[in-house]
């Protein structure tokens, strides 16, 4: 018989088995990302982004796995079978899967190593344990029925399952002929053992059940930390705990080996000499399980903390951050030092409160910018919290929603502990907006968790003037609101002369001046000379020439370094004839930037047109366009002849000269495109300013009289702009963007065109009025047009046309033909620009704000949606909308798209109008320009006039379906449509009697399914909780019918109330008929249990409305004269509403016992009635339900609860 071999150094593996072979470990079976968390020390931080719902549900599922503990413990378990023996006892053999190995070994290694020599040879070498077994077990194999080891294997039964043990009952002591010197030849003999005591005691000892559970876990824990050296208290306890059983084996030898009175008085012998080795290694595997969980909670901890992370980054665009500021990084520290030295600095950068707000103004140019990234510096050095952001009058920088997710994302960077609330806050948002999309939610959480902040946070704001209108006013507003609650804030704003945020803000501004000054001249034209390539004999030559003539225009030391590195100088004398040719003050830098202009050109005319070409295009793009674009771009605009009709075309006829090398003077590099093409932006608002106040030939002209540069520059912006439109829509029109098949291109399965929307506004601030299709969340997937064949431009293009289209003047609109053909209805080129116009940021997710489906689109829809009047008016009178040109119910989709733009004057213009009027004069008038949005929010003035004319024009079709368009109207919130119908009412009683039919059934071609909503004008106003409708209808002569309409549910106007269960429109409502509170519906449901089931209503305002309704207007809440199977408190406990319930008995004397019952027997209390909540909440309501309703009673009937 082969003796056990447990010296790992006589065989070829340290701990391998030829069962591991096809078995994954344990880290093998944890999800993928938890792999890579345990080794999370050398893990980076680009994991992809997870929903953390998900991997709490993988983390649970992980762990029920390799649990042993109560049958789930830590560890998988380990797979004991005598397959595993070999013929030569296992030696030399070795698992070729297992071929990583650490410098140190396993823990079982390290186990063995520290037993002494004697030791050792006792387990090597002497009598097998088999042997022995099979010696004192002769006569306990005469009778098979009392055999131990059956008796044992019955006890241990429940264990073995865990142990996935095959132990042959005709060969129940293989196990103990460990092979191949293995930890688990150690396992199989120890298991062994240990099933022969339980036989001999016929049952599991308590210390052997604990036994039995941890080996398991040891094996397992040993993979993966045999290569790891990152858990060093996990691995010194697997030491300990293989040791012990080492010494339990040979212990085991000893006792068996002495033993000569059979197996079982053996036994008994060997029970109470191994007991301290089995309280030993349960010891330690208490430990174990303690450092296990101890390290999966810090695993979990630390998964948790990169998916939020990346969530973040991909959430609040932090690349698009980073890329923005890292072109402000660029500053002499000499140059801005000047404003440590300013009291008003100084008192801002106080610890006291006042002043929160420091204001820097200063001229254009002069260097307030990089005074800021000095300021954000020194905070940043002084450990502060600091947000910062640089603005830029641009679309997507001067942007309100960019900036809040700019301050966002660094306020998280610098708050970890904010980025679980960030995470909160984003997954549990109810709105079809995502909250990161939104400019209204954003500002709320920024002010939440700077109000939150135990710490100072430091805001600056660069160029605050440049901010558009809106985004500058909503700033403003935050700080505002901040500075007044309290808030442990500083904000730092920088402006040129003639802003002053003061009337917004409402608080003490402390101002500082940039003046002149010609030490940090010289400090900024020293850090650009040395950065230059001018020749280092000329560097200080350079620096004192420049600083004595910039007069305090930091923007003018660069351009004339720029003008004068353009004429290669080598020596002084070229130097200095540069310097002759320089305008000698900052007053010139328009001459400085004409002169630099025309040296670029190097006087040949085809570089002036491209270089003007470049830089109109750049001046009012949507967004920093990249070389590539930029390229394509200004090809196209100089096409006179229309030879481009390919992309191919295109690339053929690009400029043969390096554009670059023209522009590189007057712009700044952003960020890096994806193949590399530098993403270009204007170099200053100077120069932007000058770009629109006129073409370069103009530009000397600046500051002569008889210009008006204001009127100037809004004339040309709007030409540049139609420019630029008009190069869009020519690219859109290449033949390949007919072509080619973008959404199948892009996308990796199929999708149908359904998905495409257009949204509702695309030029505002994050607009929230709409509604959206949900956004996928999670990694973003991106596609590349230009990769796919449509070239460099179609992003752009496809993108950005309709904003271009927006903005443009009716004199300068786009050819009928050409618009035409860009949204014929369902063509492939339609369906690929709204696929891209989806994306501008090229993923696979959409923008929000989308509500229009595309095959709802055509020219008068999308001209509806985003173009001028006189475009609509060409197309209805040019073309009489009809398919296959235009989709059915064109002008009716496109009469949604005005009335959303708020559109009434071109409406009204519309309806006067000789050729479209007649189209519109039909009752489906007032469905389209009704909905889609809140009414109270509008100036009604031209909507006024709108309904006047309409309500005349459709008289007599009133007549027939005035109490429909009267319900249309309530329902909607739509006051002026309803008072223009009265007030036409009042001088026609036909039209009168037709508005006021109570007709339950006559609601016309509008019919709204479900019970509540059919109802009359007061019902429907107050189920969507319009109060000021409801008033004025209530108060209207005639209208009684209406208020005490019962519809052929049974519900009144209170019922319909408790929908939007608005205080208002109750007050209004039981001012008028009191009594209708009382009356029930069909199912013998009042309005106040009407109210109680609504779900969404948080239990607070619950209890609130509930306060005011009997203390206002003493509405009875005890249930007592409702039917005792439906009253407020039964209600409100289906639902779980605990605190209501509370609410309802101590205040509404509701009656408890209703409730709860009281077993006698226990005494312990149960509910009566079963809880409507779904799946696992179900539980939990009843749960929360019970223990509040125990503590209403008395203490000595739920005292055995409570505890």
């Amino acid at each position: 018989m082969p003796r056990p071999e447990l010296d790992p150094s006589r065989n070829g593996s340290n701990n391998s088995s030829p069962d591991a072979r096809g078995r994954q470990s344990w880290r093998q079976k944890l999800p993928a990302i938890f792999h890579r968390a345990t080794s999370r020390r050398s893990r980076s931080s680009s994991a992809p982004v997870q929903d953390l719902q998900a991997f709490n549900r993988q983390a649970r599922e992980t762990n029920s796995n390799h649990n042993v503990r109560n049958g789930s413990r830590v560890c998988d378990r380990v797979a004991v079978s005598n397959k595993t023996d070999s013929p030569d006892g296992g030696k030399g053999h070795h698992d070729e899967d297992d071929t990583t190995e650490s410098t140190t070994g396993s823990a079982y290694h390290e186990a063995w190593a520290s037993l002494d020599e004697e030791q050792k040879q006792e387990l090597v070498g002497g009598v097998a344990a088999r042997a022995l077994f099979e010696e004192l077990l002769e006569t306990d194999k005469r009778q098979q029925e009392k055999s131990i080891m059956r008796k044992g294997l019955k006890a241990a039964d429940p264990y073995l399952g865990k142990l996935n043990t095959a132990l042959e009952l005709a060969g129940p002591f293989v196990s103990l002929n460990a092979p191949a010197g293995t930890a688990l030849g150690l396992v199989k003999g120890v298991v062994s053992i240990a099933i022969a005591i339980c036989g001999a005691n016929d049952k599991v000892p308590a210390n052997i059940e604990k036994l039995l559970q941890w080996i398991p876990a040891i094996d397992r824990c040993d993979e993966v930390v045999k290569t790891s050296s990152c858990l060093p208290d996990i691995r010194h306890t697997l030491v300990n705990m293989y040791k012990e059983l080492l010494l339990f084996y040979l212990k085991s030898r000893d006792v068996l080996k002495k033993s000569k009175s059979g197996l079982r008085t053996a036994l008994g012998m060997l029970s109470a000499d191994i007991t301290a080795h089995v309280d030993s290694f349960n010891e330690y595997s208490t430990a174990l399980d303690f450092l296990l969980q101890t390290e999966t909670f810090s695993t979990t901890q630390e998964l948790k903390g990169a998916m939020v992370d990346d969530l973040v980054r991909a959430t609040l665009d932090a690349d698009r951050e980073q890329a923005h500021h890292s072109e402000f990084e660029h500053y002499s520290d000499e140059a801005c030092a000047w404003i440590e030295s300013e009291e008003g600095f100084s008192t801002w950068l106080a610890d006291s409160a006042d002043p929160g707000v420091l204001l820097m103004l200063g001229d254009m140019g002069c260097g307030k910018t990089i005074t800021a990234a000095y300021v954000v510096k020194l905070l940043s050095e002084m450990r502060r919290t600091v947000c910062r952001y640089f603005c830029r009058n641009d679309h997507s920088t001067a942007d309100v929603g960019n900036i809040y997710r700019s301050l966002l994302w660094q306020l998280l960077r610098q708050k970890p502990a904010l980025k679980r609330r960030f995470y909160q806050w984003q997954t549990s948002s109810n709105s079809y907006i995502e909250p990161e999309r939104s400019s209204t939610q954003l500002r709320d959480f920024i002010s939440t968790a700077i109000l939150s902040s135990s710490s100072g946070v430091f805001i600056i704001i660069d160029s605050l003037d440049e901010c558009e209108a809106l985004a500058r006013h909503s700033l403003l507003e935050l700080f505002r609101g901040l500075h007044h609650k309290g808030a442990r804030i500083k904000v730092f704003l920088t402006s040129r002369y003639g802003y002053d945020p003061a009337s917004v803000l409402q608080c003490d501004i402390t101002r500082i001046a940039l003046r002149p000054s010609r030490l940090r001249d010289r400090a900024i034209a020293k850090y650009l000379v040395e950065r230059s390539s001018l020749p280092s004999l000329l560097h200080e030559t350079a620096v004192e020439e420049l600083a004595e003539r910039a007069e305090g225009s930091a923007i003018w030391i660069r351009i004339a370094l720029e003008y004068i590195q353009k004429t290669h100088a080598l020596n002084a004398a070229g130097f200095n004839a540069a310097l002759k040719r320089l305008p000698s003050s900052a007053a010139g830098l328009a001459r400085l930037y004409f002169d630099l202009f025309n040296q670029s050109c190097e006087g040949l005319s085809e570089n002036h047109t491209l270089l003007q070409a470049a830089l109109e295009t750049l001046v009012v793009s949507r967004r920093p366009l990249s070389l590539d674009e930029l390229v394509c771009a200004i090809t196209l605009d100089m096409d006179e002849e229309g030879a481009i009709t390919t992309v191919s075309d295109l690339e053929s006829k690009a400029p043969a000269v390096d554009v670059l090398t023209f522009i590189r003077p007057f712009v700044s590099t952003v960020e890096l495109g994806v193949q590399g093409s530098p993403v270009l932006r204007l170099l200053h608002q100077s120069l932007k300013d000058l770009i629109l106040w006129g073409p370069p030939e103009s530009w000397p002209l600046v500051g002569k009289p008889g210009h008006q540069p204001q009127q100037q520059r809004s004339k040309r912006s709007t030409e540049l702009n139609a420019r630029l439109l008009r190069t869009c829509i020519k690219y859109l029109l290449l033949d390949d963007c007919e072509k080619m098949k973008l959404v199948a291109s892009a996308q990796d399965q199929d999708e149908g065109v359904d998905f495409m929307h257009l949204g509702p506004d695309l030029f505002g601030d994050d607009s929230e009025t709409g509604q959206s299709v949900p956004v996928n969340s999670g990694p973003h997937l991106f596609f590349n047009p230009a990769e796919l064949g449509l070239g460099h431009f179609f992003t752009y293009a496809a993108s950005f046309w309709t904003a271009h289209f927006h903005d443009v003047v009716d004199d300068q609109r786009p050819q009928l033909a050409d618009l035409m053909a860009l949204c014929r209805p369902r063509s492939q080129r339609l369906l690929n620009w709204v696929y891209q116009w989806h994306r501008p940021d090229c993923t696979r997710t959409t923008e929000p704000f989308r509500v229009m489906h595309t095959f709802k689109l055509d020219p008068l829809v999308v001209t509806a949606m985003f173009g001028p009047a006189a475009t609509l008016v060409d197309i209805l009178v040019a073309y009489r909308p009809s398919p296959p040109e235009f989709v059915v119910d064109s002008v009716w989709t496109a009469l949604r798209e005005l009335s959303r733009r708020n559109k009434a004057s071109l409406i009204t213009k519309f309806v006067k109008h000789d050729q479209i009027g007649p189209i519109l004069c039909h009752l489906a008038f007032f469905e389209c320009v009704t909905g889609g949005f809140d009414w109270q929010t509008r100036d009604t003035q031209d909507w006024q006039e709108l309904f006047g004319l309409s309500v005349r024009a459709q008289r007599e079709k009133l007549l027939q379906s005035g109490n429909t368009i009267l319900c249309l109207a309530a329902r909607r919130g739509c006051l002026v449509l309803v008072r223009e119908l009265f007030d036409a009412a009042n001088q026609d009683p036909a039209l009168r009697s037709a508005l006021l039919s109570d007709d339950a059934e006559g609601t016309g071609d509008w019919k709204w399914e479900g019970a509540l909503d059919i109802h009359q004008s007061i019902g429907q106003a107050a189920w969507e909780g319009h109060a000021e409708v409801v008033r004025f209808l209530c108060e209207q002569p005639g209208t009684l019918p209406h208020l005490h309409h019962v519809n052929h549910g049974g519900h009144t106007v209170f019922h319909q109330w408790a929908r939007r269960h608005d205080l208002e429109v109750f007050r209004i409502l039981h001012r008028h008929w009191p009594e209708g509170m009382l009356v029930k519906d069909i199912h013998g449901d009042s309005p106040v249990i009407e109210l109680m089931w609504q779900f969404g209503l948080p239990e607070e305002s619950l209890i609130s409305f509930l306060w005011q309704l009997r203390t206002e207007f003493g509405v009875d809440l005890s249930g007592k004269r409702d039917d005792q199977s439906m009253t407020p408190l039964l209600v409100a406990a289906r639902v779980a509403k605990a605190k209501v319930c509370r609410f309802l008995i101590v205040e509404c004397s509701a009656d408890i016992n209703s409730l709860l019952g009281l077993d006698q027997a226990t005494l312990r209390p149960f509910l009566r009635m079963d809880v409507c909540l779904p799946g696992d909440q179900k539980g939990h309501g009843e749960e929360k339900l019970l223990k509040e309703l125990c503590s209403l009673i008395p203490l000595t009937t739920s005292r055995e609860y409570l505890v």
